[in-house]
């Protein structure tokens, strides 16, 4: 497979990502810009946004590789499996990240009371 055509065929994909990724970084350095103000809450929420941008990248990297190791000419059985194995763990990622900013939406600030 050349290049120009391995690019290519990234294309979709990455153009996919990038507004996802753009708003991750916003939420990133929103919440490591206002971290003296909200605390841990803005801990949480920087850890939940570095890691929706991870499986974002994640995942165009499971793209990327399953396009070239289907045009190399691998085993599909095996492509399939370790394809999987990958979207479980980009599953446990993006699940951790989300986790992390409704914590970190729900946390309570420092001097706010019921």
């Amino acid at each position: 497979m050349e290049s120009s055509e391995f690019l290519l065929s990234l294309l979709g994909p990455a153009a996919y990502a990038v507004p996802y990724l753009l708003v991750c970084g916003i939420g990133l350095t929103l919440c490591l810009m206002r971290r003296q103000r909200l605390g841990a809450a803005a801990t949480y929420g920087a850890a939940g946004f570095g890691l929706l941008m991870l499986e974002s990248l994640l995942g165009l990297t499971n793209h990327a590789w399953m396009i070239w190791s289907l045009h190399a000419g691998g085993d599909s059985s095996g492509i399939s499996l370790r394809s999987s194995i990958f979207g479980g763990v980009n599953m446990l990622v993006t699940l951790t990240g989300l986790s992390l900013l409704m914590t970190a939406v729900l946390m309570r600030r420092p001097g706010q009371t019921a």
